[in-house]
């Protein structure tokens, strides 16, 4: 155990194998439940898989009576031939469906630590953010699943922790939320989506310029937060000095959840370990910090300490580490408010060059015109970028 640890002001973490092991008990559930279909409605494996990578994302992961309903709209789960059959498909789809609800409720738990770790960095100063690609509903359920269990099925104690984390990043979901946080207390769907902001632009990992708006948010420096994921689309929102923190034991899947995966999963993801560690080579992605146990090792190396905070006001907002232009000059810590960066600005390299938020907030789509050009310090004489802006 290291004695000397980094001080870190925000914690980002993925979700998804990094804090629960989605994949098991998504695997789990799923394969059971399109078993209970294959063999009850007569239908091969196969083909039903391969209708199954058809239906939206939701579906697939988080919703698997809206993955029936969806799957019996398109054709894909036969028809019934009189009465009586209908009665009997009728009898085994609900059988399907009520397993995975089952099983998901069972098995939906953070990993050992998880909860213990991050109360750890909130009481030390640091801030919590959780960056997802999983739709807002879908995490809504799933983490008041995870979070009941924690608490031993007390409703506080997971009010508790869910308000531990101050502010959650999350796909749109796919439909109205009513059907799938239908068994989730109103109150706690309340209190998260408060607490959430939604990806307007759609645009999944590996996304930097999500995660400058991250750091925006809470008005920090790339170095100054961690990034802490599993997979490859993780390692790549890490950027301009921001240290990577591979959950190196959330890539570490059983064989049969990788086929399952590979079948009805994203067709997009790597699955398992060699798949994850080979994408990261091949992108030359930078990992700092490898765990291989568990989430409670990131401790061994980083300890939080204040000076981060959720802060909705900074968006429109760009905070300036030094940079010079050709009628002004900003020092460090300079704040230019009312002023949206649209376009990438490809000065930040590591601590110590200039930062700027590079683009607009997803729900401000707008035009922008160039407006300016900046160039940097004397250490990258020369080197300009065109920033178009757009005036609050």
């Amino acid at each position: 155990m290291n004695t000397i640890t980094r001080p870190v002001k925000l914690v980002v973490c993925d979700v998804d194998n990094t804090l629960t092991d989605t994949y098991l008990f998504w695997g789990v559930a799923t394969g059971r439940a399109l078993g209970a279909l294959s063999k009850g409605l007569g239908l091969d494996w196969k083909t039903l898989a391969a209708a199954v990578l058809k239906a939206p994302g939701q579906y697939r992961f988080c919703d698997f009576r809206a993955l029936t309903n969806w799957l019996e709209k398109n054709g894909h789960l036969g028809t019934a031939k009189n009465p009586e059959d209908d009665y009997e498909r009728a009898i085994i789809k609900n059988y399907a469906c009520q397993v995975w609800f089952d099983l998901q409720k069972r098995m939906a738990r953070f990993y050992e630590g998880v909860p213990e770790t991050l109360r750890r960095f909130k009481e030390d100063g640091a801030a919590i953010a959780f960056f997802t690609d999983t739709e807002a509903s879908s995490l809504i359920r799933r983490f008041w699943l995870m979070a009941y269990n924690a608490a031993g099925k007390d409703f506080n104690g997971a009010m508790n922790i869910m308000k531990g984390v101050d502010h959650f990043y999350a796909m749109p979901s796919y439909e109205c939320d009513q059907r799938i946080l239908r068994d989730v207390p109103h109150e706690f769907v309340c209190a998260m989506r408060e607490r959430m902001t939604i990806w307007k632009d759609k645009q999944y990992k590996p996304n930097v310029p999500h995660m400058e708006y991250v750091l925006r948010d809470f008005g920090i420096l790339p170095h100054e937060a961690i990034m802490v994921g599993d997979s490859d689309k993780d390692a790549g929102c890490a950027f301009s000095g921001m240290p990577f923190a591979w959950a190196r034991y959330g890539a570490e899947l059983l064989d049969d959840v990788v086929r399952l995966a590979k079948q009805i999963a994203s067709p997009t993801f790597k699955y398992g370990l060699t798949e994850v560690m080979k994408k990261i080579q091949e992108e030359k992605y930078k990992i700092d910090i490898t765990l291989y146990n568990g989430f409670a090792e990131l401790l061994d190396h980083f300890h939080g300490v204040p000076g981060a905070a959720f802060n909705p006001e900074a968006r429109h907002s760009v905070r300036i580490e030094h940079l010079s232009s050709r009628s002004f000059d900003v020092a460090a810590g300079d704040i230019i408010p009312g002023v949206h960066v649209m376009e990438l600005f490809r000065l930040l390299s590591r601590p110590g060059r200039p930062f700027l938020s590079t683009h607009l907030p997803p729900e401000l789509p707008g035009q922008g015109s160039p407006d300016a050009v900046y160039t940097a310090g004397p250490e990258r004489t020369g080197q300009q970028a065109t920033v178009p802006v757009l005036a609050a």
